[in-house]
This record gives structure tokens, C-alpha cells and sequence, in this order.
């Protein structure tokens, strides 16, 4: 009897999709979220997966308030006592001993012999305030940079490369707005230097130093802002990688060689991006996971537009502040969420007890002459919708608390 009983062996593969998403699905997409697309990727392998994926998008989506929260944490307190301790020429002076150690260091042509610049080194060596804001400005690039490595921007052959050239790693840039037009820019053609990452435009001893540096407490907020968006997109990156390895992802997403002539993002169906320190590039087939992948990777955004953005804040808080705005965002989030529930079972089971509980209702509350059959229905049918919600409502109001409460979790 044994040999009667049939045996599945062999690789297995999930039917070929001719696209990723059904109709309600890319109406979900279209008006509430576009990363639904690679999440339903992700919950293909598993719902850890998707959940990991899902607190990597979160943490890339809010880079601008993380990058806010590490400038008052650690730049702020140092203008702070700088200011305190001697106002605006303590502050400027901050400033040219930055980049006197880190000429010092590297051997940067910035203008001042030898001998200057070690009778600068002897100036601030002397001055302990001075030397330590200097210090902690010099570990807070560092931060940013490790940062940078742990995420994939960079390998750790890059890294180790860029520790053991500076020994005082700060990267200063040109202010391009000072730039001439006739200088020998052998140090690179891009004075754009918002977007260039820990790259430092003035890398070459023999540069000519014609032009001011930008500030170097400008360009650390840059830099915070840039390396915090990158490092979040490049972890979302990450994952997105993996999935191309897995049966549904593998059916829209495959592997192509890197392209250095194209810009990274997307062009045509091919997506280009960094992922663990290398530049990679895919196909993909499917439109709608195309664009989903492509507005968490987008690495051309300018910091500049970011500061517009941060003006435009303002604006938008007259309108979100008011209750009713808020109200109806969360009724928005529970509709979205109890729509979206994977643990299909459980959310069947509820929407059941629900309707139970509606119908028992809508037949005890029914006076004479009421069309009881229509009375049972309507009211099961708002019990199986509350029911529905019930969880997700639930665990939003505690999101909710927590936001309020200011816990842990919603500081993470």
C-alpha cells in the first residue's frame, strides 16, 4: 500500500505571473502605498522577511528627522559652548583650526606654508576648548563615515583605505559658489558636493587653493542628512537584493552587468544602484515593482531640496494639526492595514464573531414591523467590518500611545 501513496519530489517553483499585481492590488499601490509591490515580494519568502523589509523602509522614510536628531545631539552642543565661550570670532576660529588639522594631517594645500601651518597646529594644541571641539567634530565625520560602511556604501577595503590616508579624517569641500571659471579643476569637474557622499572634493596636495572651502559645520549637516537617506535606502537595498533570489522575486527581477556609462537609479526597465559596498544593476520586467523599487533607491535627490522641503514643513502643519485631519488619517491606516492583514485566518475568524455579534444585536434591538431579514444583514455586515478593524485599530491607538508617551519603541 506504501507505493500507492504519492510522494511530491523534486525543485519546486511558484507559477509563472505575467505581472506582480491584480487590479485591486495596484489600485492599493496607486493610492495608498507604493511599496506594495516589493513587500508582497517579501512576504512571498515569509512574514519575517517582509517585517525586516518593512522597518528598513520606515527607518529610510524618516532619514530627515534621524539626521535633525544626530545634528542636536552632537554638532548643536558644540556651537553651543563655542558660542558661549567667545560668540562669533571663537566660532570662525573653529572653523580655520578644522581645516588647518585636516591640512595638517593630509598635507592639503590650503594656501598657508609649512611653517604656517604648524605654528596653526601649535594654536590650537594650546587652546583645550578649541582642540576638543575640533576633536569631537573630527568623530562625528568619523560616525558618519562608519556609518556609511556598516550600510554597504562602502567596502572595507574603501574604508581602511580612506582611515589610513588622514589620519584627521574631515572631508572639506569647495565652495562652488566661489569656484573661477578658468581654475585647473584636476581634482574632479562636479562642484556639486551635496550628493558626493565621504568623497572630498580638495584630495590632491598639489591643488590650487584659490577659493574658499565651505564651512565645515555646513558641510557636516550635509552630510548627516545625505549619509543617514543613503544608509537607510542602501539597507532597503539590501534586502530588495536578496529577493531577487527568491521564486516570485526571481520572476521579475534578474542580475545584468553594471553599466557605468548610465546614471544609478532607473533607466528603461534597468535599475542600477550600491549594494555592500559594489554598484549593481537589474532588470525588471514588472512596471509597478520597477517603480516601487526605484522611489526607495533614488540617490540623486539634492540635500538643498531637502532644506526647501523642511520649509514647506511649516506650511503643511496648519493643515495636519487640526483633529478632524488626524481622525480621518487613522480611519485611512485601519482600512489600509485591515486590508493588507496576512494572518488571513485570525482576520476571517474576527470578521465572523463580528458579524455574529451584529446580527445578534440588529435581531434584539428590532421593533415591530422591522424587515428583520434586511435588519440581521445590515447589522452583520457592520459587525464583520468592525471586526475586521478591530486588531488594526487596536495596535494603531497603541502606536498612538507610544508616539504620545515617547517610548522607546517610537524613538527607534
Amino acid at each position: 500500500m506504501l507505493d500507492e501513496i504519492r510522494v511530491a519530489t523534486g525543485p519546486r517553483q511558484l507559477p509563472k505571473q505575467e505581472t506582480l499585481l491584480g487590479f485591486k492590488e495596484r489600485v492599493f499601490t496607486d493610492v495608498f502605498d507604493s511599496t506594495a509591490p516589493i513587500l508582497k515580494v517579501a512576504r512571498s519568502v515569509g512574514k519575517e522577511t517582509a517585517d525586516r523589509l518593512d522597518d528598513y523602509i520606515a527607518v529610510s522614510a524618516g532619514y530627515g528627522k534621524a539626521a535633525e536628531r544626530l545634528i542636536d545631539e552632537e554638532l548643536a552642543p558644540i556651537v553651543r559652548e563655542l558660542y558661549e565661550a567667545g560668540g562669533d570670532p571663537l566660532l570662525q576660529k573653529f572653523r580655520q583650526a578644522a581645516i588647518a588639522r585636516r591640512a595638517a594631517a593630509s598635507g592639503l594645500n590650503v594656501g598657508l606654508s609649512p611653517q604656517q601651518i604648524n605654528a596653526a597646529i601649535a594654536e590650537i594644541d594650546a587652546d583645550p576648548l578649541l582642540k576638543n571641539a575640533t576633536d569631537r567634530l573630527h568623530n562625528f565625520f568619523r560616525r558618519l563615515l562608519e556609518e556609511r560602511r556598516a550600510a554597504g556604501l562602502i567596502s572595507e577595503d574603501d574604508y581602511a583605505r580612506i582611515i589610513n590616508s588622514d589620519d584627521y579624517y574631515t572631508p572639506f569641500m569647495v565652495d562652488h559658489f566661489t569656484l573661477g571659471k578658468n581654475l585647473n579643476a584636476k581634482a574632479g569637474g562636479n562642484w556639486n558636493v551635496t550628493d558626493k557622499g565621504v568623497r572630498s572634493i580638495i584630495r590632491d596636495p598639489n591643488f590650487e587653493r584659490a577659493y574658499a572651502i565651505t564651512d565645515p559645520l555646513e558641510v557636516a549637516i550635509s552630510q548627516a542628512v545625505t549619509t543617514l537617506r543613503d544608509t537607510g535606502r542602501a539597507r532597503v537595498m539590501s534586502m530588495i537584493d536578496e529577493l531577487v533570489d527568491s521564486p516570485l522575486g526571481s520572476q521579475f527581477i534578474r542580475r545584468k552587468k553594471y553599466n557605468p556609462s548610465m546614471p544609478m537609479g532607473s533607466t528603461g526597465n534597468t535599475f542600477q544602484a550600491i549594494v555592500n559596498g559594489k554598484k549593481v544593476a537589474y532588470e525588471v520586467s514588472d512596471p509597478d515593482l520597477l517603480r516601487s523599487i526605484a522611489g526607495q533607491s533614488d540617490l540623486s535627490q539634492n540635500v538643498l531640496m531637502e532644506v526647501s522641503r523642511k520649509l514647506a514643513a511649516l506650511k503643511r502643519g496648519g493643515i495636519v494639526a487640526p483633529p478632524d485631519f488626524a481622525l480621518l488619517s487613522m480611519l485611512r491606516d485601519m482600512s489600509a492595514y485591515a486590508i493588507q492583514r496576512t494572518d488571513t485566518g485570525r482576520a476571517l475568524t474576527e470578521a465572523g464573531l463580528g458579524a455574529a455579534a451584529g446580527a445578534g444585536i440588529g435581531l434584539a434591538t428590532a421593533e415591530e414591523g422591522d424587515d428583520l431579514f434586511g435588519r440581521v444583514l445590515v447589522s452583520g455586515s457592520i459587525g464583520a467590518g468592525l471586526g475586521m478593524v478591530a486588531r488594526p485599530a487596536a495596535e494603531i491607538l497603541q502606536a498612538v500611545g507610544d508616539i504620545v508617551g515617547n517610548k522607546d519603541l517610537y524613538k527607534e
